[in-house]
């Protein structure tokens, strides 16, 4: 016999469902066959208008728009030549002309000025070549060099300041998250140069954006602890670099190792200095903050590094001058303990006036480099503001007025 349509063997079909309606039928989104390219791309309808609404309500270039893609007078089809390996250019597929269009720009106001305003002797290869090569295989290192580049044109360019610093923020937003994606890694041979150069050129930046107050929250005392900002970084990155520094530095960057071309210290601000500091070193330790023995340390360790970084500066044949390079501005920085960092977060007056006489060498080398300018009149009112109830605010007098001097 026959199995009926309702056998248990067989379940009905929905329409035999007494009291359901039948189903209605599913239509699917009509297939995009001459989508535009952008649509195709990102797998989405394109409803075929010329230009396709999409591409509209992103304000880019549409395919479909016979004006866009017009062929040569000539009659030869047009040469399509992929940005790779200069994808830098583009931040993104939907950028705007405009967008890669000040990208280049910006390298190439690098590679003919910028490199050139950092004094390097034959190291200027390094800064123009070898660099921007490093960063054709690191973006983030190449986002770090535009970064700069559109510091250096906001500080020439005082009419369109708002414009290029918008454009460097841009870029360091950018080659920061690249770097922090890199520095979750282990460093290699293949990344540690473009993380050092990444590391140099990140604090020339910060120190480029001039500690005024429309920058940090018209506080008197911003400039010094933006400074500690700065020099926190350093720390943090050349602790990252030093383990491969000694391949660094005979690697393709080592001319910047090797040079001794850039500014002028007077041998006798040097020695002045260097008293001074010997001096305080004295004071510190007698003040008995034995109480306290991470202090202590702190304090003594960052006053020791301190007289030996002058030191080596003041070593070199007898001369009025002694020429050494903005490495020197580096170097402190990256030796001291984030302890004595903190403590000039917290307005501690022995570690705030420790770093004041590191400030007169920022302020000294602002004669040569750009990016140095502008601090030290900052930072003096900033040490002042800070030790104005202190009993121990003479002991910054002289460093202060250093500072102070103009510009």
């Amino acid at each position: 016999m026959p199995e009926s349509e309702n056998s248990p063997t067989q379940p009905p079909s929905v329409q035999t469902i007494p009291g359901r309606p039948a189903p209605r039928k599913r239509i699917g989104f009509r297939k995009s066959q001459n989508g535009c390219l952008r649509c195709k791309k990102r797998k989405c309808q394109c409803d075929e208008k010329v230009p396709c609404t999409s591409c509209v309500r992103h304000r880019i270039p549409c395919s479909l728009d016979d004006a866009s893609l017009k062929q040569p007078s000539n009659g030869c089809s047009p040469i399509r030549t992929p940005l790779v390996p200069f994808s830098f250019l583009s931040a993104d597929p939907a950028d705007t002309p405009e967008c890669w269009l000040s990208n280049a720009e910006l390298i190439l106001h690098y590679t003919n000025v910028t490199c050139r305003s950092i004094p390097s002797g034959h190291a200027i290869t390094i800064y123009q070549v070898d660099i921007p090569r490093e960063g054709l295989s690191h973006p983030y290192l190449m986002r770090m060099i535009m970064a700069l580049s559109s510091f250096h044109l906001a500080y020439l360019n005082k009419d369109k300041r708002s414009h290029y610093l918008a454009l460097a923020n841009k870029q360091q937003s950018l080659a920061i998250r690249g770097l922090r994606g890199t520095l979750g890694q282990t460093v290699t041979p293949q990344n540690r140069h473009a993380l050092w150069a990444s590391s140099i050129f990140l604090a020339i930046s910060k120190l480029a954006f001039s500690p005024n107050c429309e920058h940090h929250q018209h506080s008197c005392c911003s400039a010094l602890l933006n400074l500690v900002d700065i020099f926190s970084m350093i720390n943090g990155m050349m602790a990252i670099t030093r383990s491969s520094l000694h391949l660094i530095r005979n690697g393709p960057l080592q001319a910047i190792f090797r040079q001794r071309h850039g500014f002028r210290y007077a041998r006798g601000d040097l020695q002045d200095l260097l008293q001074r500091v010997s001096h305080l070193d004295g004071v510190i330790k007698s003040m008995g903050l034995e109480a306290d023995p991470f202090v202590q340390l702190a304090l003594t360790s960052a006053l020791d590094r301190l007289i030996s970084c002058v030191a080596d500066i003041n070593k070199s044949p007898d001369s009025e001058f002694f020429i050494t390079d903005m490495k020197i501005l580096f170097v402190w920085p990256s030796e001291v303990s984030q302890t004595f960092l903190d403590l000039v977060r917290a307005r501690y007056p022995q570690a705030v006036i420790i770093l004041s006489h590191y400030c007169c060498l920022i302020r000294w080398s602002s004669s040569a480099y750009w990016f140095c300018r502008g601090w030290g009149r900052a930072l003096a009112d900033s040490i002042m503001s800070i030790l104005e109830d202190s009993d121990l605010a003479h002991l910054a007098e002289w460093p202060v007025k250093v500072m102070r001097v103009h510009e």
